[in-house]
């Protein structure tokens, strides 16, 4: 009997090993390849080229209220009108339109999401600063192990500060997590101005980012945003491949449960002889 049990054990130790073992599981990814790209409109580029649009993928919402003009339903006030706010456009399209190092970002692919108030800035628009949001569908992040949870995606960054108007505009980059519904925390914050010290990030038009998310315990899902603020004649943000992660614990089975409490039986038999 002793050598039933401690084989049993061993069973169990191991397949409850298996179920924590350190994987991460893919729980929210986002390429933005789903959307339907449509002709310039501002851009001097020819009507044959579908590349842009302003419609998000299914599920995520872009709020572009913050931009000058926009809800005004009229182009003459609304800037370049590719670029009034987060829009989504081939990265042929982007770079058509300009350069000036958006052609540099590599890790970018095929579609990507793009708040650029430089080129937004090129035509004539109401007076103010560019604020522009995108969010995210709610995803479960449901028996998630602590810790383990993980934001990555690719970014093209260029920043510009205080040099338009009065000076006081600083574009900046913001992305909030928002758990069960609950209130926008923020996880990012990108300033463009070198006197906010840790909070100013440098041109980076080609970067990897990878940020760790810590939700409260016992979360069950949450979405994201992502914020381009302040902006005026700036340069731009751009993200692609967005992608959380994190270890997924499962329920006990059926089996690991029956074990445990095999093992208890055989337990209690064994005092009750001795």
């Amino acid at each position: 009997m002793k050598f039933t049990i401690r084989a049993l054990a061993l069973a169990l130790a191991a397949t409850l090993g298996l179920m924590n073992s350190a994987r991460a599981d893919i729980l929210f990814s986002e390429d933005f390849e789903s959307v339907t790209l449509e002709p310039a409109v501002n851009e001097a580029i020819p009507a044959t080229t579908l590349g842009w649009t302003d419609t998000p993928p299914v599920g995520w919402t872009v709020d572009d209220s913050g931009v000058p003009g926009v809800l005004s339903g009229d182009d003459a006030r609304d800037g370049r009108s590719e670029w009034a706010g987060w829009s989504f456009a081939s990265k042929t399209f982007w770079t058509t339109a300009d350069t000036q190092q958006r052609e540099t970002f590599a890790l970018g692919e095929g579609v990507v999401a793009i708040a650029d108030p430089d080129e937004w800035d090129d035509q004539a628009h109401d007076a103010g600063l560019f604020n522009a949001f995108m969010t995210s569908p709610t995803f479960s992040i449901a028996n998630t192990a602590a810790g383990t949870l993980n934001l990555s995606f690719a970014s093209s960054w260029r920043d510009e500060c205080c040099d338009d108007g009065d000076g006081s505009n600083n574009q900046t980059a913001l992305i909030y997590a928002s758990y069960d519904g609950g209130a926008d925390v923020e996880v990012l914050h990108w300033s463009s101005d070198a006197a906010d010290g840790a909070l100013f990030h440098n041109d980076n038009p080609n970067e990897a980012v990878s940020l760790a998310l810590n939700p409260p315990a016992g979360t069950q899902s949450m979405s994201l945003k992502f914020g381009l603020t302040e902006a005026a004649n700036d340069w731009w943000w751009a993200v692609d491949n967005v992608k959380v992660e994190g270890r997924v614990v499962p329920e006990p089975s059926t089996f690991v449960l029956g074990g445990v409490a095999l093992i208890g039986l055989f337990g209690i038999a064994r005092r009750r002889r001795a």
